[in-house]
C-alpha cells in the first residue's frame, strides 16, 4: 500500500521531477529507489563475499557442503 513521506532532496532533482507528468513522478521515484536498494544490496553481498577468507581443506567442496548440511540438520532436529 502506498505511503506518503516527506523528505528533502536537492534542487536539481526537484527541477527534473517537475519535468515529469504529475502521474509519473511517484512511479519514477519509486522505481529509482527500488533500483538503488537492489544496487546497494548487491554491493553489500559482493563486499561480504570478498571478505570471506579461503579455508584450506583436504576435503572437496561437495564433501564440505554435505557436512555443513548434516550439521545444520542435526542442529535443527536437536533444537526442537
Amino acid at each position: 500500500m502506498p505511503v506518503a513521506k516527506t523528505f528533502t532532496i536537492p534542487e536539481k532533482v526537484v527541477e527534473f521531477l517537475d519535468t515529469l507528468p504529475k502521474r509519473e513522478k511517484s512511479k519514477f521515484v519509486s522505481n529509482a529507489l527500488i533500483q538503488a536498494i537492489k544496487d546497494k544490496n548487491k554491493a553489500d553481498a559482493l563486499a561480504f563475499l570478498d571478505s570471506i577468507e579461503p579455508v584450506e581443506s583436504d576435503k572437496g567442496s561437495v564433501e564440505l557442503l554435505e557436512e555443513s548440511r548434516k550439521q545444520r540438520l542435526d542442529y535443527l532436529l536437536n533444537s526442537y
